[in-house]
């Protein structure tokens, strides 16, 4: 779930969202996925504080979420990394290996310093 629908564009699976809140009629149409992770990819919350703070909540209420690593913290969100880099598509395997839940999200976004 990105929150940009841009960024979605370069990501599979991707379901951009416009913005940091689901209405009730995104979360009525991705009902029927309920089987399906369901992943948080939101701006990098090493440039954005209203990014961190959302998954501070997101974390704390169970979800998935996906923590930018320190050596993509330059950039602002997906769509800037994929412009700089001339790409076409994110490489998944970048979210996979940065999702966390829990108390491990908790430690990994603490490790980005206000």
């Amino acid at each position: 779930l990105l929150e940009g629908p841009i960024d979605a564009c370069f990501l599979k699976n991707a379901v951009g969202i416009t913005g940091i809140v689901m209405t009730e009629r995104q979360k009525e149409q991705l009902r029927p996925y309920f089987l399906h992770d369901k992943i948080w990819v939101l701006d990098n919350q090493w440039c954005d504080e209203a990014s961190k703070q959302k998954s501070r909540e997101l974390i704390e209420s169970g979800e998935k979420v996906f923590i930018w690593p320190e050596e993509l913290k330059k950039y602002k969100d997906i769509n800037d990394y994929c412009k700089e880099h001339q790409l076409d598509e994110f490489d998944h395997k970048k979210i996979l290996d940065n999702v966390y839940q829990g108390f491990s999200a908790r430690i990994a976004l603490s490790k980005i310093r206000d």
